[in-house]
């Protein structure tokens, strides 16, 4: 999944329809944590290219389908990605030649918005991954349409004696001895 520069027009767009193969698919996006692409079901990804010297910007929308387990209720959950994004990429000479090496550089928002890139091709993978791994959950739990379902599942999974053993496992270790001697003198 390379897009090759001197291809790309200067008047007008290149249209991108990239749908990775299932092992593309499986190598850009393996070590997701908790979340993996759900099988059987593709990565999309539609974009224009559009050069301006040696600029390039990339504008497109993605989708994707991630499988998880919730933390909490141990359900399998299925979660429907879809995202807009732009790329603006420079080369990494001109981007590097803006300032000397010993001279120190404050970045403004739009230089942090540049990505820079070498030669005469743009590998999308890392890009388009980058694309989908901001858009995951910070925890793998159901989504909030789904919480009542979760807590159901939640309180079916937790009898009252794993309660229990979960309520006294916080204890504070401070307080461990006391409460080992309370169920002492409860049980006499």
């Amino acid at each position: 999944m390379e897009l090759y520069i001197p291809n790309i027009p200067e008047t007008s767009q290149q249209v991108l329809e990239l749908e990775p193969t299932p092992e593309q698919a499986a190598t850009m996006f393996e070590e997701l944590g908790e979340f993996s692409l759900e099988p059987g079901v593709p990565v999309r990804v539609i974009a224009k290219a559009q050069r301006l010297g040696d600029t390039v910007r990339i504008v497109g929308h993605l989708q994707a389908t991630i499988t998880f387990t919730c933390g909490r209720c141990l359900s399998t959950r299925t979660l429907p990605l879809e995202q807009d994004f732009e790329f603006v990429l420079v080369p990494h000479t001109s981007w590097m030649s803006q300032t000397r090496d010993d001279e120190e550089v404050e970045l403004s928002a739009e230089d942090l918005d540049v990505i820079p890139y070498d030669g005469e091709e743009i590998v999308l993978a890392p890009l388009i991954r980058e694309v989908l791994v901001l858009e995951l959950p910070s925890f793998a739990v159901c989504p909030p349409e789904l919480i009542e379902a979760c807590d159901d599942a939640y309180d079916a999974l937790v009898t009252g004696k794993v309660k229990e053993e979960l309520e006294a496992a916080a204890t504070d270790l401070r307080w461990g001895k006391l409460a080992e001697l309370k169920k002492k003198m409860e049980q006499n």
